[in-house]
């Protein structure tokens, strides 16, 4: 389940034309770069939380995990280990 939410969210396309800054389109390339750049449990986390809107509840479930707050201490470093990603890629 969690692998076909990554698939979805790595196979969004952005319009190749005009309707889009170039400045912007650069900024969500890196990003990009940076999420594919996390172990692959860190970024399924990230993308069920932020993408999908996954409650943590529902992460805890779907993960396995122990309990709701290991859900949220995992999801936790998944984005600060995102958000250093970034600030290496220059946008955070």
């Amino acid at each position: 389940m969690v692998n076909a939410i990554c698939s979805t969210f790595n196979s969004f396309q952005l319009p190749t034309t005009g309707s889009l800054p170039d400045q912007l389109s650069a900024m969500v390339a890196k990003g990009r770069a940076a999420l594919d750049k996390l172990r692959t449990r860190d970024r399924e986390m990230v993308v069920a939380r932020v993408e999908v809107q996954w409650s943590i509840q529902e992460i805890a479930l779907r993960f396995g995990m122990a309990s709701v707050d290991a859900a949220r201490v995992a999801v936790s470093r998944s984005l600060k280990r995102l958000t250093a990603q970034l600030q290496t890629e220059g946008l955070a």
